[in-house]
């Protein structure tokens, strides 16, 4: 079993080097074990935890998904199918001085924002297709 300070450079890795946006705990875990790396899901969960703490990772919330990881840089939101997971970064939706806007005017200070659409991605929606009627 990796120890969890031995997965810092894994993950950050990991997360830097593949096409795929954004990661679950679960993607991380499998896909280290393709690279002969058995960590437990716990030494994974803090190994995250330190990153996101550190602001060296982002963690997206998601509604009826587990959140996902992904590096930090420029800021954008994301679109999320709820079909097959799929997530996708878009140029950010609410620009901060619009969002810094509505937080004072309830008093809020503004930390960060973080914004999901949530809905069906081409691929679901050709798949959900009503199959054609047949001739008779």
């Amino acid at each position: 079993m990796a120890r969890a300070s031995k997965l810092i450079e894994p993950i950050l890795t990991l997360l830097a080097g593949s096409t795929r946006h954004a990661w679950s705990l679960e993607d991380i875990r499998q896909d280290l074990r393709t690279r002969d790396l058995t960590p437990d899901f716990s030494s994974i969960f803090r190994v995250v935890e330190q990153l996101v703490a550190q602001g060296r990772v982002n963690r997206i919330h998601l509604a009826d998904a587990p959140p996902r990881f992904e590096l930090s840089g420029a800021h954008h939101d994301h679109l999320h199918c709820t079909l097959c997971d799929l997530l996708v970064p878009v140029p950010c939706l609410a620009p901060h001085n619009l969002a810094d806007q509505a937080a004072q005017a309830q008093g809020f200070a503004l930390h960060a924002h973080n914004i999901v659409l949530d809905g069906v991605c081409p691929h679901c929606q050709l798949q959900r297709q009503p199959r054609p009627e047949l001739p008779a």
